[in-house]
């Protein structure tokens, strides 16, 4: 199917660019409406704590959904150099939990069963370039990200 072949179109956004895409569109077509570059692949941002999900050039028919985001990348393990509480750290993947950046600044875990902590994060992607995390959270990340993991204890 072409891209002046369908008749729905929905906005979706890819590398940061809003398109307007006819529904259901090939991955063929959708490779080439996104410019992918040659060694890259196109991936679906997931909301929550899995991994984005790979959009296979291939495919016949790809269902769109208003508003969702795409990202172009190379298919290799991604691997990022963070700073957590002043120390560089190396992990994986695109994005990290409020409890994977805790365990990064405290990885012997809680002092006592009172210790809260919290998460503040800056020089993030350009959507969420600055923030707080709470449990259960997760953040896309980016080389250089710099996260501040701050151990209190309740009274």
């Amino acid at each position: 199917m072409s891209v002046q072949e369908s008749g729905r179109k929905v906005r979706v956004h890819i590398d940061g660019r809003s398109l307007e895409l006819p529904d259901p569109i090939s991955g063929v077509d959708l490779y080439a409406a996104a410019h992918v570059a040659d060694g890259e692949v196109l991936y679906r941002e997931v909301i929550g704590n899995r991994e984005d999900q790979l959009v296979a050039k291939e495919l016949s028919s790809v269902t769109l959904v208003q508003d969702e985001h795409f990202y172009s990348a190379h298919p290799h393990k991604v691997e990022h150099v963070i700073v957590v509480n002043a120390r560089r750290k190396t992990v994986t993947g695109r994005k990290l939990s409020f409890e994977q950046v805790v365990k990064l600044a405290f990885p012997d875990g809680p002092t006592s069963p009172q210790t809260v902590y919290t998460v503040a994060y800056s020089n993030g992607p350009p959507r969420n370039p600055e923030g707080k995390m709470v449990a259960g959270q997760t953040v896309k990340i980016r080389e250089g990200m710099i996260f501040d993991v701050t151990e209190t204890s309740r009274s």
